[in-house]
């Protein structure tokens, strides 16, 4: 995912019950084994994720 909003760092927010946003990247950190963000030089910056891609010996 990319934007164009450089100075906006990406972090885990603790929302509210009556919140109607903020919770993206709670939902990503908790699925993902690993995130973060890259700064783009003229566009902002670009989130990444990973996620697993076979069933773990836990599921």
């Amino acid at each position: 995912m990319e934007d164009d909003d450089p100075p906006t760092t990406p972090c885990l927010n603790r929302s509210d019950e009556g919140d109607t946003g903020g919770r993206g990247m709670m939902i990503v950190a908790s699925l993902a084994t690993d995130w973060g963000f890259e700064t783009c030089a003229l566009t902002g910056k670009a989130v990444w994720s990973e996620f697993p891609t076979s069933p773990t010996a836990a599921s």
